[in-house]
């Protein structure tokens, strides 16, 4: 079985199902390119991390909700980048292809939020020490 079709297979897994609400309750149930609540699909930003680690393990950083519109254009922008840079830059591949199509599409303001809450949520706090008193 070749990558697409375990792709196909996985996107129809419960381990997906799983996930993808995972990731709506993340970064919420909106478009991230236009801010639409209907038809939210969950996009992969990077495949590599899917077949490192494994199906349902992907972090939330490789996700991002798109409406169905939007979803459809990244991947046309991708098939779009592929075929004009692939030969001529040394490289070039899917996961560039997918990452340039994001950043073309979406607001810059939503990728800097983005980040900002994601190291928001992985940041832990500083343990305060315990004060004692000195004895005299």
């Amino acid at each position: 079985m070749g990558r697409a079709e375990e792709h196909r297979k996985y996107l129809k897994s419960k381990a997906w199902q799983r996930k993808r609400l995972q990731a709506l309750a993340h970064h919420g149930r909106e478009c991230a390119a236009c801010g639409a609540k209907e038809k939210i699909h969950v996009h992969h930003i990077s495949y590599l991390n899917l077949n490192r680690k494994g199906p349902g393990k992907e972090s939330m950083e490789d996700l991002i909700p798109l409406c169905e519109y939007h979803h459809m254009l990244v991947h046309a922008l991708i098939d779009q980048y592929k075929n004009k840079f692939y030969s001529k830059r040394p490289g070039y591949n899917f996961e560039k292809a997918s990452k340039d199509a994001i950043k073309a599409l979406i607001p810059q303001k939503y990728l800097t939020a983005k980040a900002k809450k994601d190291k928001a949520i992985k940041r832990p706090k500083p343990k305060r020490k315990k004060r004692t008193k000195k004895k005299t």
